[in-house]
C-alpha cells in the first residue's frame, strides 16, 4: 500500500486494477481481525484456553476497531469503484421539483 502511495506521489502510472486490489487486501485484512476477535472470544467464553491473557476490554476495543475499519474501507471501496446512478431530476409546469 505505501508503495503504491509512493509511486502515485511521484507521478508513476499505476494500472486502475491495482488500488481497487489493495482496498479487497485491506477488507480481507479487516475481516480476519474480527475473525480472530471472534475466537479469542470463544476461548474466554468456554475457558479452553485459561493462560490467555487478554483482557475483556482489549478484546472489545479491538472488534470495535476492526468492525469500523472495515465499515470505512467497504464504504470507500463502494463509493470509489461503483459508479454512482444518475439522478434524473423533474420538474412540474412551474419549475417546482417534483421528485429525484
Amino acid at each position: 500500500m505505501y508503495s503504491y502511495f509512493a509511486l502515485r506521489a511521484m507521478q508513476y502510472k499505476i494500472p486502475k486494477a491495482i488500488p481497487k486490489l489493495i482496498t479487497s487486501l485491506q477488507i480481507l485484512q479487516m475481516i480476519l481481525g474480527l475473525i480472530v476477535m471472534l475466537v479469542i472470544v470463544n476461548f474466554k467464553l468456554n475457558n479452553s484456553k485459561p493462560q490467555c491473557v487478554n483482557n475483556t476490554v482489549q478484546i472489545i476495543l479491538g472488534a470495535i476497531t476492526y468492525a469500523a475499519f472495515l465499515l470505512l474501507f467497504i464504504n470507500f471501496y463502494v463509493k470509489s469503484y461503483f459508479k454512482p446512478t444518475k439522478k434524473i431530476n423533474c420538474f412540474d409546469q412551474n419549475n417546482n421539483k417534483k421528485f429525484t
